[in-house]
């Protein structure tokens, strides 16, 4: 088996799974497997993980200078693996645009800290997935890798740890307002060392982005951010019963594993046929093994729900009578992407105003690396989900990350509140909610903002559900 193989957005474990059952080990027969729908065949896997190859593939034959930060992230963290067998490296940490949490980057960089700089680039050139060596500096190491970005490794002693990684993470409008206060940053083993000397708290990297969080720190008046740990559920999850690949039950399991206190299965309306849309009667049947799963599973919470799409016109797949039956309707768009502005954003509108729809999924529709999203007022769109009460989401999967950070900020001072889903289609993508917190701190999102940090009780009442 090629180990040296990596497709970005597929991680390392589905790979293995690929190329064992199937004898792979070249890109070219991943490819024709991937054309080939052989993929989709494999137990666990399923038609998603072959559309994420074919794009993978893709991505790596255009040489894009940009990539998805969510889908580099599985390769970032083989290395840091790697990295940590080396007795000479005591510490190794994610820096650069990756470590901000940047949608898209077009690098990857580490921090190493080490005293052997000498021998340090021999066993790098030893790590799968980098190629040849492409810089050598005093205290820095680039290389090209098999994603087509540089990766770069910056090098730095035990007592300069804390200050080069807060030059190394960045981002530049940041290092410059620290600068403003002192011209030159001390060298410590710590960044809350620095930040302290400064007089100032110590700064989320996600938020360490134009300066003005440097103002806000010297004021006191950091916000506290949303992290991993508080969130209490997944209210957008797709079953076996439309396009995904595991059961409910084996979803149930998943969340349980995960800590949750409820989750919403959402699989696709009728109109989505690609994607193996639920008509009425699926619903119905559905619903009655929810309800099943509910008496055996009583310490989680299991909500009945739908991603009803957003048709044409604004109108909803499903009727009132049938939307009203359920605890959960998602509403999204996932046709007729042309639109102009003006006409997507009263379709958009019209959907909100219904008054069965609680959650509005992947607002803008953008798909990283792929496409820009529709165009779309989202300045309307938010008022009107503030002014009839309804949530935003955070669509959590790597290539999607909508709403994005700066249309959080403006959400955020409308006073909109937000969602983060997973819109999981296996239970490994159920572990994406950490790419879609850290887009909320991103977004300097707060506990308050955000409803799948709340307790069932409080999100129950927010949102209605039946009792």
């Amino acid at each position: 088996m090629n180990t040296d193989l990596f497709i970005p957005g597929v991680s390392r474990e589905d790979l293995t799974i690929i190329q064992e059952r199937l004898g792979l080990n070249s890109l070219s027969e991943l490819k024709k497997a991937a054309k080939g729908r052989k993929i989709r065949k494999l137990a666990g896997l399923g038609s998603k993980t072959e559309m994420a190859v074919l794009r993978g593939i893709k991505l790596l034959e255009a040489s894009p200078e940009f990539l998805p930060s969510g889908i580099v992230t599985d390769f970032s963290k083989m290395l840091i693996d790697k990295l940590k067998t080396w007795p000479n490296v005591s510490q190794v940490l994610i820096v650069g645009d990756l470590r901000r949490g940047c949608a898209e980057v077009n690098k990857i960089e580490f921090l190493l800290e080490t005293d052997d700089f000498g021998s340090l680039s021999n066993f790098l050139l030893e790590l799968p997935g980098l190629k040849k060596e492409i810089i050598r500096e005093k205290d820095v190491i680039s290389f090209s890798s098999a994603l087509g970005l540089p990766v770069i490794f910056h090098l730095a002693t035990p007592f300069q740890w804390g200050t080069r990684s807060i030059l190394t993470t960045g981002s530049e409008q940041h290092v410059q307002a620290l600068k403003k206060i002192t011209p030159t940053l001390p060298l410590t083993d710590r960044e809350e060392k620095i930040y302290n000397k400064m007089g100032l708290s110590w700064i989320p990297p996600e938020i360490r982005e134009t300066g003005r969080e440097v103002q806000l720190a010297l004021e006191g008046n950091l916000p506290k951010l949303i992290d991993i740990k508080m969130v209490k559920g997944d209210l957008h999850l797709h079953s076996r019963w439309s396009d995904g690949v595991n059961t409910i039950e084996e979803i149930i399991q998943q969340a349980i594993r995960l800590g949750y206190d409820y989750i919403a299965i959402t699989d696709h309306s009728q109109s989505l046929k690609v994607a193996g849309g639920l008509s009425p009667q699926d619903l119905f049947n559905q619903g009655k093994e929810i309800s099943l799963l509910q008496k055996k599973y009583p310490q989680i919470k299991i909500l009945k729900g739908i991603e009803v799409d957003i048709l044409e016109d604004g109108s909803l797949d499903f009727t009132d009578d049938i939307l009203n039956s359920l605890d959960m309707v998602i509403a999204s768009v996932h046709s007729y992407f042309h639109m102009s502005e003006e006409d997507m954003t009263r379709r958009v509108v019209k959907a909100l105003q219904n008054p069965y729809v609680k959650i509005l999924a992947h607002p803008t529709g953008r798909i990283l690396g792929k496409r820009t999203g529709y165009a779309i007022d989202i300045n309307k769109v938010i008022d009107t989900a503030v002014a009839y009460n309804k949530i935003l989401e955070i669509n959590a999967s790597p290539d999607r990350l909508d709403l994005r950070d700066t249309h959080l900020q403006i959400a955020k001072t409308k006073g909109a509140k937000i969602a983060i889903n997973t819109d999981a289609h296996n239970l490994e993508k159920m572990k994406d909610m950490v790419f879609g917190v850290q887009t909320a701190r991103r977004g300097w999102q707060t506990i308050d903002d955000i409803i799948n940090c709340w307790s069932y009780e409080k999100l129950e009442d927010q949102l209605k559900i039946k009792k």
